[in-house]
């Protein structure tokens, strides 16, 4: 009898053995790797660099200025009023990354508010409460409200004057304190920036201040600031009428909380004196608006809501809750500076 055939048989199954050994080790490794969690995939983060924020005692090189035949016509004043908390802004409509970034600040009732003068395509052309006085930028559409001005304010040099305009003529006149010869008050077209209640109601500056766009053309700083031209109250009010200031504009305390509870910001100021000819309204080129224009807009105050009233004691209030330990502050581009920093 031959052995043969045991022989084949017993290499066959350890043949077969060995593969299904095989094949199980190969399918728990699958399953292993079937198993095991994915790998980390590291994230690249994407890191946004913003320009920096200008300060307002730099000049701007190169940037385009404001022509007189630009001014607005009355009651055609439209605001740009950021929607966040830092706008960027562009030397021009072509320009693809801004130039300059600007912060509300820590003013009180504060938001970034520019005086706009016209539209391309994406791009509102704004006037910068920067140096030099009169400065154009752009801002992104996207990044700003549009809303036209109820009033404006004309600030007339050879009568000591202050007049508001609105929808039905004349809302009020007065007289005020202006610059004297050294200091003078800086005349073009401005706007109401920022409005900033004071701790001390009977102090220099009154109870509250209306910051301006426009900055002293002598006074480059002023007691740590820089020189930020305001309308604000005055404890000496028999000097009204006269030229003793350093380039603010004083007015008797009534109407300062009068004209805070009026004029929302953005309010176009125009100052003007016999030596600056002021180009008339028939002259003045129309703003480069799509229709529809921004609708005239309807609050009458940053301040209080339209039906409240405003009392020295109101202010106070406010500013208690609103400043820091060491007083009040007027803001300048992202800055933060004493209020007797105004050149008052």
């Amino acid at each position: 009898m031959s052995r043969r055939p045991v022989t084949t048989f017993v290499a066959g199954l350890v043949t077969a053995v060995c593969v299904a050994s095989f094949t199980s080790a190969a399918d728990a490794a699958k399953a292993t790797v079937k198993k095991a969690p994915n790998a980390a995939v590291p994230v690249k983060k994407t890191v946004t660099t913003l320009p920096p924020t200008r300060n307002p005692n730099n000049d701007l090189v190169g940037w385009d200025s404001l022509d007189e035949a630009e001014w607005p016509k009355a009651l055609d004043a439209v605001r740009a009023q950021s929607i966040n908390s830092a706008v960027r802004v562009h030397q021009s409509a072509n320009a693809l990354s801004p130039a300059i970034t600007m912060n509300k600040g820590t003013s009180a009732f504060g938001a970034i508010a520019f005086l706009a003068l016209g539209r391309s395509d994406d791009f509102i052309r704004v006037l910068l409460p920067l140096r030099p006085n009169g400065s154009i930028g752009w801002v992104r559409a996207s990044d700003v409200t549009l809303d036209r001005m109820p009033y404006r304010v004309i600030i007339n040099e050879s009568v000591n004057t202050l007049t508001v305009e609105g929808q039905d003529g004349v809302v009020l006149s007065t007289k005020v304190a202006l610059g004297t010869n050294n200091t003078p008050t800086p005349t073009g077209l401005f706007y109401v920036k920022e409005i900033v209640p004071q701790a001390n109601p009977n102090g220099g500056l009154g109870p509250i201040a209306l910051g301006l766009s426009g900055l002293s053309e002598e006074l480059r700083t002023y007691s740590g600031g820089f020189g930020r031209v305001a309308i604000h109250g005055t404890n000496a009010p028999g000097k009204i009428g006269t030229d003793v200031s350093h380039g603010c504009v004083r007015i008797d305390n009534p109407t300062i909380l009068r004209l805070a509870k009026l004029l929302p910001l953005g309010t176009p100021v125009e100052i003007i004196s016999d030596a600056f000819s002021v180009v008339p309204e028939s002259a003045r080129r129309t703003s480069g608006w799509s229709q529809p224009s921004p609708a005239l807009t309807t609050p009458t105050s940053v301040l209080t809501a339209p039906t409240s009233s405003v009392t020295a004691a109101t202010i106070t209030t406010i500013a208690s809750t609103t400043t820091t330990p060491a007083g009040p502050a007027v803001v300048s581009v992202g800055v933060t500076v004493p209020s007797t920093a105004v050149p008052g």
